[in-house]
């Protein structure tokens, strides 16, 4: 499928830059190290599709490029070929945001790989890295050191390998045609194995035109059925829905019929009502009239009933009252001879009392007297007593009925 080609692709590729770090001579390598560091970062791409094509366009690239005079290392800084470009590219941004700076980009990212390596710090995303050798970039002290301390390892490294060729002589009999040849072949077989790498990579690239192109049918062929299923779907849908709107159009005519017989049904039956209802009030209302007319000659003569009794009522009232008022001056009238009559009772009986007493102080002076008259006296007194009270209740009497 379409990951699985690009897959071979990537794998294709790296296994061409394994061949041509591996093949190509050290010297060749390092100059093409040191002018990519004073260039920017370019994308590798092949503008040919045969192997003959990218020969010659390789060729001319080459004639191009000995043709501009090259800049000795020492201007790029020291151990360039350390540089990254990406991290080149970073520590530019920071030196522009900076503003002004003493050191080169390429002086920066030395110096940082430098610090990397004195520190053993390791980072697993290049985001962070970028942003540590931003902060790296704007400590000019810090890059001073350990620029140097890249500059002398180099100088200790070249030092180291140029007494070692000291060490190992210079030999003018070895036959420098025959090496130059072994390398000559070995560059043969390195080219072969570029072809080789770029043919596979060419039917990489074929297989995966083939599967984009296949896929793409698939797409298209797929696309083809469902829009002819969507259509045959949709015209079914249109033909449901017009057997439906003919199937309700025609329900709806008889809902509309059977509506139109159920308000003539419904009017019909209002109407009666309504005259059923007219007559029961009609009639309601004559019954409450001449009931009205019987009540009113009814109470009319019920009235004059009562106002005669009434007439009577007070004739019988006002001979009541006469009756009463006669009775009421009797009655006073009596009652002042009661009250006379007790008057003269309690006058009787204070004077027994006086008399009593003088009988009392008359037995007490004389005590001679018999038993039998003061009995007698006794007796007459008690009378007097009772005709008294008698004469208080009924005064007490008249004056209640008063």
């Amino acid at each position: 499928n379409h990951g699985e080609v690009i897959d071979m692709h990537r794998s294709a590729m790296q296994m061409l830059f394994s061949l041509v770090a591996l093949l190509v001579p050290v010297g060749a390598y390092n100059t093409f190290l040191l002018r990519a560091a004073s260039t920017p970062r370019a994308a590798v791409h092949m503008a040919s599709s045969n192997f003959a094509e990218y020969v010659q366009d390789r060729q001319v690239k080459e004639a191009q490029t000995t043709s501009e005079v090259a800049k000795p290392a020492s201007a790029f800084g020291p151990a360039a070929v350390l540089s990254d470009p990406e991290l080149v590219a970073a520590a530019k941004e920071a030196v522009l945001a900076a503003g002004s700076s003493t050191y080169t980009a390429s002086e920066i990212v030395v110096a940082y790989n430098s610090w990397k390596l004195s520190v053993s710090r390791t980072y697993s995303d290049r985001d962070e890295e970028a942003l540590a050798l931003r902060a790296f970039a704007a400590d000019d002290d810090l890059i001073n050191h350990y620029l140097g301390v890249a500059t002398n390892d180099l100088g200790d490294s070249a030092a180291a390998s140029s007494s070692a060729d000291e060490d190992m002589g210079v030999d003018l009999t070895i036959d420098w045609r025959s090496a130059y040849d072994q390398a000559a072949q070995v560059r043969m077989e390195a080219e072969a194995q570029v072809m080789q790498a770029t043919t596979g990579m060419a039917a990489a690239e074929d297989k995966m035109r083939q599967a984009t192109s296949m896929t793409t049918k698939q797409e298209m062929a797929a696309r083809t059925v469902a829009e002819r299923e969507y259509a045959q779907a949709l015209k079914a849908a249109e033909e449901h829905a017009a057997a439906e709107r003919a199937r309700l159009a025609r329900e709806l005519a008889m809902v509309s019929a059977e509506e139109k017989d159920a308000r003539a049904e419904g009017e019909r039956r209002f109407a009666a009502a309504v005259e059923s209802f007219r007559t029961a009030s009609a009639q309601s209302i004559s019954e409450a009239q001449a009931d009205r007319a019987g009540a009113l000659h009814r109470f009319k003569e019920q009235k004059e009933r009562a106002e005669k009794i009434l007439k009577t009522a007070d004739i019988q009232m006002n001979d009541t009252l006469a009756k009463m008022r006669e009775q009421a001056e009797a009655a006073k009238k009596s009652a002042e001879k009661r009250q006379e009559a007790t008057i003269a009772a309690q006058a009787e009986a204070t004077a027994l009392l006086e008399l009593l007493r003088q009988t009392k102080e008359d037995k007490a002076m004389l005590s001679a007297r018999s038993d039998k008259e003061k009995m007698e006296l006794e007796a007459a007194v008690q009378e007097a007593n009772k005709k008294a009270r008698k004469a208080k209740l009924a005064a007490a009497a008249i004056l209640d009925d008063l």
